[in-house]
């Protein structure tokens, strides 16, 4: 990001501190956390209501998009929610929404601790799918009647894994029917959908590497704007994504997969989770077409390398 536009967002950002919170602390140190596809994020410790506050304030982006308003409304009724949950890990909390040009920005508290997408020593690799794990299993068991009207998705865990296959095979091309035929080959029961994160990335995984020790209970999970209801094999295909050495070992989608159902996961099998590798690398392709079909051949060769290692696990 530019220098200039870096400005523009402070400037944004510090308007909605004093708009939301006129009687806390001057903002005039914020600090840069990160440019996401749909907002720029910022953080400022301050004083609200005598209380020392660390705060983090999310400015969309000049190109969100309209629906944006919509989707940090229902994010923001989301995390209120999830409190209700008594979850094992930290989510965000909601200070405020406020308008600006570029649609609605939220005010939210800060989680502490690191982001798992961070260099980590070989003593804490493994956290990068034990606390992926953790969470994705204390999600899917929750009840997603809790959260009705709230999140879209299919009814079923089968029928969000076929939803998919009728692009696939319009698409007519040979890598997209074969890897539709696997798909229906392979799909999930017809058991009822789980509430998903859909980005249970490190980036989006706090924990205090300096503290005590990293453990479960001082895990915090941010970022919920792409949460759903679907198939919780899609929740271990978006971390694993088709490569061949998920987290960097041969054997990482089975690590993943047995710390997943340590935790209490759902009975979510291998071959599950290949269906919906599948269906997300097909979804590039299609989308490459679409917007960007110079890339076509690109994200192709990635099915066809996934088609391949699927076919040699068999």
């Amino acid at each position: 990001m530019s220098r200039r536009r870096r400005s523009s967002s402070a400037g944004a950002a510090q308007g909605v501190l004093r708009a939301l919170l006129p009687e806390a602390s001057p903002f005039d140190r914020l600090t840069f956390l990160g440019d996401g596809v749909t907002y720029r994020t910022w953080t400022t410790a301050c004083v609200v209501d005598g209380v020392d506050t660390d705060l983090v304030v999310r400015v969309p982006r000049h190109d969100a998009g309209a629906e944006q308003p919509a989707h940090a409304r229902a994010e923001a009724e989301l995390l209120s929610r999830l409190t209700e949950l008594d979850l094992p890990f930290a989510v965000p909390r909601v200070v405020g929404l406020v308008e600006v040009s570029e649609g609605l920005a939220m005010v939210q508290t800060r989680c502490i601790g690191a982001p798992l997408s961070i260099h980590l020593p070989e003593p804490l690799v493994d956290l990068r799918w034990t606390m992926a794990a953790f969470a994705a299993a204390t999600l899917h068991r929750a009840d997603p009647a809790r959260l009705s009207g709230l999140l879209s998705g299919p009814a079923t865990r089968a029928d969000h894994a076929r939803a998919g296959l009728p692009a696939m095979r319009a698409a007519g091309l040979p890598q997209l029917d074969r890897a539709a035929d696997w798909i229906e080959a392979h799909l999930p029961p017809e058991t009822p959908s789980c509430l998903l994160h859909a980005d249970l990335l490190g980036q989006n995984l706090l924990v205090p590497l300096l503290e005590e020790g990293p453990h479960e209970r001082h895990l915090s999970v941010i970022d919920w704007e792409r949460a759903e209801l679907g198939d919780p094999a899609l929740e271990l295909a978006i971390l694993t994504r088709g490569v061949r050495r998920p987290f960097g070992r041969a054997d990482g989608l089975d690590r993943l997969l047995e710390a997943y159902h340590a935790h209490g996961g759902q009975p979510v099998t291998r071959a599950e989770v290949r269906a919906q590798e599948l269906a997300m690398v097909a979804g590039w392709v299609l989308d490459a077409q679409r917007t960007e079909p110079r890339l076509t051949h690109h994200s192709l060769g990635t099915l066809g390398g996934l088609l391949r290692g699927i076919a040699k696990d068999a």
